[in-house]
C-alpha cells in the first residue's frame, strides 16, 4: 500500500551507519550508502574487538 506523503515526511531521514550520507532509496542496505561503506564500518568493529 501506498505510504501517505505527509507520513512518510515526519519519518527521520535514515543515513549511512558509516559516512552519514542520506540512503539512497535503491541502495544496497537499510544501513550502509554503499558497500564501501559496509566494509569500512565493519573492519572498524572488527579491530576494535581484537584489540
Amino acid at each position: 500500500m501506498a505510504q501517505n506523503i505527509v507520513d512518510r515526511r515526519d519519518q527521520p531521514t535514515p543515513l549511512c551507519a558509516q559516512c552519514g550520507k542520506v540512503l539512497p532509496p535503491d541502495g544496497p542496505s537499510p544501513d550502509f550508502c554503499n558497500e564501501s561503506c559496509q566494509q569500512w564500518w565493519y573492519a572498524k568493529r572488527s579491530d576494535k574487538k581484537a584489540a
